[in-house]
């Protein structure tokens, strides 16, 4: 006999799914990877000595220099996932209007891509897990 899953279910469901996404792509900021596992380009110089101008110095308390993307951490924190109406899909993305600078890239103010929204195949794997587990359970 066929199952589907109710509305409800299929809410739920994708909410898990979107939340663990929010974690994987704040974990690409702690890596400094993008989704398909490449480094981060480094901050450029000209970036260095701005942050040594304007943000005193642009040094955590350890003195070391500010990774990429990582100044105030407020790319990360603005991470979110929303369950679409009709609850056939989620979106995941960062809220800041600035976001897609860094995933894509501004070549006119020479600001290198670094994305950090996108799935890889090992995440996939823990997409897959939740799924399962989520099915295992409702039926």
């Amino acid at each position: 006999e066929a199952a589907a899953l109710n509305y409800d279910e299929r809410g739920k469901l994708l909410g898990s799914i979107g939340v663990e996404i929010e974690t994987q792509t704040q974990n690409h900021f702690d890596t400094k990877r993008a989704p398909d596992g490449n480094r981060w380009k480094p901050i450029a110089e000209a970036t260095k000595e701005f942050y040594r101008r304007a943000m005193a110095g642009g040094k955590k308390l350890d003195g070391t220099p500010r990774p990429p993307l990582l100044v105030s951490g407020a790319l990360r924190d603005s991470v979110v996932s929303e369950v679409q109406s009709g609850n056939w899909s989620v979106i995941v993305g960062a809220a800041k209007e600035y976001a897609d600078v860094h995933q894509y890239g501004y070549a006119a103010k020479n600001i290198p891509a670094r994305p950090f929204v996108g799935v890889s195949n090992e995440d996939m794997g823990e997409i897959d897990k939740i799924i399962a587990d989520f099915l295992k359970r409702v039926f």
